[in-house]
């Protein structure tokens, strides 16, 4: 069951990823079609530019508007950057998390280590971290399980987590 639990997780992430990479490339489609706005807009204010300068009555305020449309531009293309580096926050984070939870001991239930409070296996006779006796009547405890998506510590008993709605493996 471990196995088909691993693989849909595995199986979750690719398709997070792979949404992600969609959405970016979006963002990035978008970035360069406000780009090719801009040049655009740039080649019109050059033609206005010089015909007011052909003309020899240069004013600023005739140009304005153009002015304005290039910073929306500019504006539009900042927003997508920004989205983008959020995306890639999130998914480092999220990776990240990911890999802490995988890292983090496997025991379910068994015993506190009574010199450095490590949760040892059911069984075991000495600390897997400090080396230090068990004794048999040590209390049991039970293992933190936290969300691999958020990173968020799960309630014991819960099958959803609480702040993203992932399932609890």
């Amino acid at each position: 069951m471990a196995l088909f639990d691993k693989l849909n997780t595995i199986a979750k992430n690719v398709g997070e990823k792979t949404g992600d990479a969609i959405e970016i490339t979006k963002l990035n489609a978008k970035i360069s079609g406000e780009k090719s706005s801009i040049t655009e807009l740039y080649k019109q204010l050059g033609e206005k530019i010089y015909e007011k300068y052909a003309e020899g009555a240069f004013q600023d305020g005739d140009l304005a508007e153009l002015f304005l449309a290039v910073d929306a531009h500019k504006a539009n293309i900042a927003n997508a950057e920004g989205r983008i580096e959020a995306i890639k926050a999130e998914n480092e984070a999220r990776a990240r998390t990911a890999r802490e939870a995988e890292a983090a001991p496997a025991a379910t239930a068994g015993a506190v280590c009574p010199s450095c409070g490590a949760a040892v296996a059911e069984g075991v006779k000495f600390c897997n971290q400090c080396g230090t006796k068990i004794d048999a009547s040590a209390p049991v405890v039970e293992a933190k399980k936290f969300c691999t998506s958020c990173g968020a510590e799960a309630v014991s008993g819960v099958k959803f987590c609480s702040q993203c709605g992932s399932k609890i493996e």
